[in-house]
């Protein structure tokens, strides 16, 4: 028994170290609706979807960590970097320097960066964190994770979503993004190819 325990464990530190997310025990509601992130393409895809096979971005109403409110109604026309994420996940410390720079790339009318904090502390955790690691980007907080399960339900942070112009989910990664695969993602969008 003693040797399976260890190559199961071994598996799943791998498996966490090189698949760059955090994971979380999924609570009994909260698998209640995953079929928006079944109809969304994992990242990276070869082919596009038709745009009818796509699904709408969920709409919302948040008060921003800088106090806006943020719909994603006012998204459109502009293609979103959506990203949940915690302060407690290590690799989401390595990822927001990259979402930083993507943001400083690019003017917020043609590409925007959202971050949504799924820490049940909620603001009390997230303010400082944002002021040490300099975000500049909106922040949302979802302490009680609503956000997250009408996104489809996150139990591995970061997840992050790319949202085109019109709404529409095109690709979602459930581990630390790259930067090169950030920009594979979102200039063909930009440039219409996509």
């Amino acid at each position: 028994m003693r040797p399976l325990f260890w190559t199961s464990a071994g598996l799943l530190l791998a498996v966490l170290l090189v698949g760059g997310a955090c994971t979380e025990e999924p609570t009994p509601d909260a698998t209640a609706d995953r079929s928006i992130s079944e109809d969304v393409t994992e990242a990276p895809t070869a082919a596009a979807e038709s745009p009818d096979a796509r699904r709408m971005a969920p709409d919302f109403e948040r008060t921003t960590l800088a106090g806006d409110t943020m719909r994603r109604a006012d998204w459109e026309g502009r293609v979103v970097v959506l990203n949940f994420w915690a302060t407690w996940c290590a690799p989401c410390r390595v990822e927001i320097p990259r979402l930083i720079t993507l943001y400083e790339a690019f003017d917020a009318t043609d590409v925007l960066v959202v971050g949504v904090s799924i820490d049940e502390e909620g603001r009390a955790v997230v303010e400082p964190y944002a002021e040490e690691m300099e975000i500049p980007y909106p922040l949302i907080v979802d302490a009680d994770h609503t956000m997250a399960e009408t996104y489809g339900g996150h139990y591995a942070v970061p997840t992050t979503f790319i949202i085109d112009q019109d709404g529409a989910m095109r690709q979602r990664f459930m581990r630390v993004v790259a930067h090169d695969e950030l920009m594979a993602a979102i200039e063909p969008l930009l440039n219409g190819d996509a």
